[in-house]
């Protein structure tokens, strides 16, 4: 490529130097909060751990009444030498004295700056208890997890009106886009925190706290126990609600791959008097304790096999009051050509001959259910349980027999997608074709035989409904400034569905789909590329994507990906899609497919506002009320006008949109791309990975290149041969990208390469 001279390349070539290698950038991460609440009312600070959060600038909260008054970050801890050590300690213990800091000494060898140390005396109260934890913390490098490593401080106030529950809390930076998110609870009972870390020999304080209360902590290593002190009287009925799992479903690199945790009550003498480790289908326990007589109690949280880590976090409610309720959530709406029954009612029926859906409970242990309908053949019949999702504890099972009681088939756990944090899929599910017309009969019981006022449930005995469901992971798709990136969609068809789904955004116009917008039909797994506008500021937009095939319109599913223990992937689904404008060069601003030009670009004036300084000079007609104006007083000589500098827009020269290629068999197809020809000495090739078979790239040669050498077309020519396999892809193309990296330690120029992904296209191949 040739040296070019204009403005434009230069500045790309910075941005190149400077950001590359592509795709070396990873998205901002939260790993926990902590704590992981607040009180109506309070302003609190929260350590928010995790990976990538350097340029916070903002955080958001779901829902209305939190306000972020301040963000920063919490350094890294080192091991400071002796010099330093000794002041550090005599530092901090001066100022849990109350007394003057000591001078720092004169001689400061081997003397390392630090954010904390260095200003033991201006520290808050909470960046004081940090340093001090961190200081005196024992450290096991075994026990160590880089993705929870970086810190930030967020100080957060709560609004007396700020309604209570459940939001999502994340960050947005500058670097790396906006992260995942977390639970974060809004609180109407007084926050008691565990005690913070102390100066040795002394050892943390035991709190205390009065009925209701909120208590918060984090089990760290080295198999803690965290204790709570109470006062109650007997026969005082205390609930002790813990959130825990919640915050950090899944964990990629333990077993059991959640923090599970235990409650526990203990009497004066240390006795322990009960415990819990789950409710019902919840991993996280519900502990209600009897008062046997008036006194002292300890209640406790630690992880039932002795682990710790800074995300094993945990938010315990603590109220007057027998067990609560299991939630319930709402099953979905009934279709116009189903019927609804109550157990009772079906009963009655003897033979169900429509499609129905029936509610019911197993009220009372090893209960079985049982229900007969008419089956027709040919026609296939769906059974399915909706129980264990919609917040029952039912571990259902159906069997399905003939006539003459032979069991046809038999389901447990099904296959479900593993979206959300239910562990256990335990809802059975039956697609059933008759061989002949009959009565056929279902029964319905607990796997495990328990059963009671909670376990209730909704047989659907329905014919074939086809629908779908799309996730995108990540919730936070980030996008850099510069061009836009393939996000891979996931799409889990239900009972025969297989057609084409349309996706558009809602709540944005700053995001839009480059290439093409269209997931065929069949596919499960399919890239799409997202692109971001330019916008003034970098902050978060929320936005929605919608999916439609046919009659069905959904909402695409935003969720984030999680591993748990080592071995199954889980989408966690969050309230809604965030991203932020990137600052991060990822090298896709440099390729663009290219169509054919609509309209050119020009230069279109400006006027300024009027204003006092320029009332004169904002239009033509001014310039020329001006032109037989005298020049200043000084001269007699009429002057011309001094020429009125009007504002330039530039707009851009619009293209038809490239979003497919058609090949058929035995034929070939043209695309043209756009490359920016920035660092001068690189060279590019289009690449195709796994392409559809037959199908391949017999061509690429320049077609333009423009005056400056700062960019030019290519012409890429695609054949499919005679036996190419036909049908419908979303295609991924990608640049082969070459250049010279900075010379090394020698001086040595090493030739790098790179792959720049290119929006992604729809191929029909015929």
């Amino acid at each position: 490529m040739k040296k070019t001279n204009s403005i434009k390349s230069i500045f790309l070539i910075f941005i190149v130097t400077v950001f590359l290698p592509a795709h070396s950038f990873a998205d901002a991460f939260i790993g926990y909060l902590y704590p992981s609440g607040g009180q109506q009312g309070e302003t609190i600070d929260i350590i928010v751990g995790g990976m990538q959060l350097w340029g916070t600038h903002t955080a958001l909260i779901t829902g209305e009444g939190c306000t972020v008054e301040k963000i920063s970050s919490i350094p890294g801890f080192n091991h400071p030498y002796y010099v330093q050590r000794k002041y550090i300690i005599e530092a901090m213990k001066a100022r849990k004295e109350g007394k003057l800091l000591p001078e720092k000494p004169e001689e400061t060898p081997d003397w390392r700056p630090h954010k904390y140390y260095d200003r033991i005396g201006e520290l808050t109260e909470t960046e004081f208890n940090i340093a001090i934890a961190e200081f005196y913390a024992v450290r096991n490098s075994l026990q160590a997890s880089p993705a929870i490593s970086q810190k930030m401080l967020v100080t957060l106030k709560i609004d007396k009106n700020a309604k209570p529950g459940r939001r999502e809390f994340r960050l947005a930076t500058k670097g790396s886009g906006v992260s995942n998110p977390i639970p974060f609870y809004v609180g109407s009972y007084p926050e008691v925190n565990e005690g913070v870390a102390e100066i040795p020999p002394e050892k943390p304080e035991i709190k205390s706290f009065t009925i209701p209360a909120t208590l918060n902590g984090q089990i760290m290593p080295g198999g803690e126990v965290d204790k709570f002190l109470f006062q109650a009287k007997k026969g005082e009925k205390i609930t002790f609600k813990v959130r825990a799992r919640e915050f950090a479903p899944f964990l990629g690199d333990g077993v059991p791959g959640h923090f599970q945790a235990i409650a526990e009550i203990f009497d004066s003498k240390g006795k322990s008097l009960t415990f819990a480790d789950d409710f019902h289908g919840n991993i996280d326990p519900v502990l209600t304790f009897t008062v046997p007589a008036d006194g002292q109690y300890a209640f406790t949280v630690r992880d039932s096999i002795y682990r710790g880590r800074a995300d094993f976090v945990y938010r315990v409610e603590a109220f007057y009051g027998d067990t609560p309720t299991i939630p319930r959530l709402p099953f979905p709406a009934l279709p116009e050509n189903v019927k609804l029954f109550s157990k009772e009612a079906a009963d009655k029926e003897e033979i169900l001959k429509e499609n129905v859906r029936i509610c019911g409970t197993l009220d009372r242990e090893k209960a079985i259910h049982t229900f007969r309908f008419k089956g027709e053949k040919g026609k296939t019949k769906v059974l399915e349980v909706l129980a264990r999702r919609y917040g029952s504890p039912l571990d259902a099972v159906l069997i399905l027999t003939d006539e003459k009681g032979n069991i046809l088939h038999k389901n447990d756990d099904p296959k479900y997608p593993r979206i959300g944090i239910v562990h256990h899929q335990a809802d059975p599910y039956i697609l059933f074709t008759p061989e002949k017309d009959g009565i056929y009969t279902v029964k319905l019981f607990a796997a495990d035989g328990h059963g009671g006022r909670e376990y209730f449930y909704a047989l659907r005995i329905d014919e074939k409904r086809p629908d779908f469901r799309v996730v995108l992971a990540p919730s936070a798709p980030n996008i850099a400034w510069s061009g836009s990136r393939p996000f891979l969609f996931h799409v889990f068809p239900v009972e025969g569905f297989k057609e084409d789904i349309v996706l558009s955004i809602k709540g944005t116009d700053k995001i839009f789909f480059d290439g093409t917008n269209i997931i065929p039909a069949g596919a499960e797994k399919v890239n799409i590329s997202l692109a971001c506008n330019w916008y003034r500021n970098n902050f978060p937009i929320s936005f929605k994507i919608i999916a439609r095939s046919g009659k069905i319109t959904k909402e695409v599913i935003p969720a984030d990906e999680a591993m748990q223990a080592f071995a199954y992937t889980h989408f966690i689904p969050a309230e809604n899609f965030a991203v932020a404008k990137s600052w991060k060069y990822s090298g896709e601003g440099r390729f663009f497919w290219r169509g054919k030009l609509l309209s050119p670009g020009k230069n279109v004036p400006v006027y300024p506002p009027v204003t006092k300084k320029n009332k004169e000079k904002v239009t033509a007609k001014a310039i020329k009320k001006n032109s037989g104006k005298k020049g200043n007083r000084r001269s007699a000589v009429k002057r011309p006008p001094r020429p009125v500098k009007v504002p330039v827009k530039w707009v851009p020269p619009v293209y038809e949109k490239v979003d497919k290629v058609i090949l058929k068999a035995g034929s070939s197809a043209e695309l043209t791309l756009y490359a920016i020809l920035s660092p001068h000495d690189m060279s590019y090739s289009v690449t195709m990975e796994n392409p559809p078979k037959g199908v391949s790239i017999v061509k690429q040669e320049v077609i333009y290149t423009d005056k400056n050498y700062s960019s030019e077309l290519l012409k890429i020519t695609l054949k499919a041969d005679k036996n190419a396999a036909k049908g419908v892809y979303n295609y991924l193309f990608k640049v082969k990208m070459m250049f010279d990296a900075s010379p090394d330690k020698n001086g040595d120029i090493v030739r790098k390469e790179t792959l720049v992904p290119l929006p992604v296209l729809r191929m029909e191949v015929k």
